[in-house]
């Protein structure tokens, strides 16, 4: 089966990945370091200068701290943001001969066309213009296990994306 679809959608997701032969592994979110830079140090170290910097200058209120309480909600607002990514895709999972094997802490198990009863997802808006999206397995006992997780700002890709990783692992576990 070609997976460079997947490949390429597992990339653009930042979700890290390994093909191995005929296995793939995919493991836990990345943490790209530009983002971490630019979206949580850069604005919680400004929002820490302009208030230091007003104290200074014996400032009490005004714009400035506005401004600064603001760089703080947005760093901490991207700090969860990329938290809940890493909660999302902690398990690593692998696809190897038709089955799916998820690795949660010391368990492993595995799932194949048999012990599936569907796939499910949900797609919920964690901020203004910002939708997260989870792709659930549902086993034969409705017991209900997360596959992967991501965001992104428009809903209609999240949902799209979803959809294509279902019909993917359909596919790929030969469900019918």
């Amino acid at each position: 089966m070609n997976t460079s679809l997947l490949e390429l959608k597992l990339k653009r997701l930042k979700i890290s990945f390994k093909k191995e032969g005929n296995k793939i592994i995919i493991g836990k979110a990345k943490t790209d370091v530009s983002q971490l830079f630019f979206l949580i140090l850069t604005p919680l170290i400004l929002s820490i200068f302009i208030v230091s910097y007003s104290l200074i200058k014996g400032w009490t209120l005004g714009k400035a701290y506005i401004f600064a309480l603001l760089l703080f909600l947005f760093a901490i607002f991207n700090l969860k943001r990329i938290g809940i990514k890493k909660e999302a895709n902690n398990h690593v999972k692998t696809l190897v001969n038709n089955t799916l094997k998820l690795v949660i802490g010391k368990d492993v198990k595995t799932f194949d066309s048999h012990s599936i009863n569907r796939f499910t997802f949900t797609v919920k808006e964690i901020h203004n213009d910002m939708y997260e999206g989870k792709l659930f397995l549902l086993d034969k006992d409705d017991n209900s296990h997360l596959i992967l997780g991501f965001d992104d700002d428009s809903e209609q890709l999240v949902q799209n994306d979803l959809v294509w990783f279902m019909d993917f692992l359909k596919l790929y576990l030969k469900m019918k």
